[in-house]
């Protein structure tokens, strides 16, 4: 072999010896064990997982309900909307209460309840419509943030019931801790201490969610509810118009 090719075979025995020598210096690693969800719903305490699991399912549930029931055409139709406003235009009261009954959005019930105690009484003054408005406005905008409080109550309780889980299993650590079981200790310790995070993040991962969609609904209804004021003030104001 010729002088000068002698670092280069040294450099390339080295590099392809390499692996074998580090491998094996390195310690043997055992293949890591895969968690099953089952293992962590027994880890946890089937006591604590099926509350979690149901208010999971509540929350869920919820959560696509208000994906309809809170849009944006459920509070208010632009459609009657506009239709109130041509009736409104021809001194149509009568009309525009019948129209308020059959459509099904948050402003036809405000609008009706102030069209129907006009036809009650046709001489009743615009400040008594005005507070039968703002009566019912606020009576349907409380319903509204009464409906998505649940998600709210899901968002609390769900991290308390994995906070008593986490407790429990703490206990249970420490009374292992307490005794004297030999080789069995450190396995019933691991138990515990498995069952408190399980527990924990288990009611994180469900109040999360919630508490970001309970978030994100608030937000809606709050903006639902500005329109709905905007739109019934301008309907009562068109409905005082033409009784006056």
């Amino acid at each position: 072999m010729k002088p000068f090719l002698k670092p280069f075979f040294t450099l390339a025995t080295f590099l392809l010896s390499a692996p074998v020598l580090f491998a094996a210096e390195l310690p043997f690693k055992p293949e890591a064990k895969i968690v099953t969800l089952r293992a962590l719903m027994d880890a946890a305490g089937w006591y604590f997982v099926l509350p979690l699991a149901l208010l999971s399912v509540v929350a869920l549930s919820l959560v696509i309900f208000y994906f309809f029931a809170l849009r944006p055409a459920r509070i208010v139709s632009r459609e009657y909307v506009m239709r109130a406003k041509r009736l409104l235009a021809g001194g149509d009261i009568t009309a525009l209460e019948m129209l308020s009954r059959e459509a099904g959005d948050v402003c036809s019930r405000v609008i009706g309840a102030a069209a129907r105690a006009y036809l009650d009484n046709p001489l009743v003054s615009h400040g008594v419509i005005r507070e039968i408005t703002e009566s019912e406005g606020a009576r349907q905008s409380t319903r509204m943030m009464q409906m998505i409080a649940y998600l709210n109550d899901i968002a609390v309780i769900s991290p308390l019931i994995g906070l008593l889980g986490t407790v429990v299993g703490l206990i249970r650590s420490f009374a292992v801790l307490s005794t004297d079981v030999g080789s069995a200790r450190a396995l019933m310790l691991a138990e515990g201490v498995s069952q408190a995070l399980v527990n924990t993040a288990a009611g994180l991962i469900i109040a999360i969610p919630a508490m970001g969609f309970y978030a994100f609904f608030r937000g809606r209804v709050q903006r639902s509810i500005s329109d709905l004021e905007s739109v019934t003030t301008e309907l009562i104001g068109r409905m005082n118009t033409k009784s006056s």
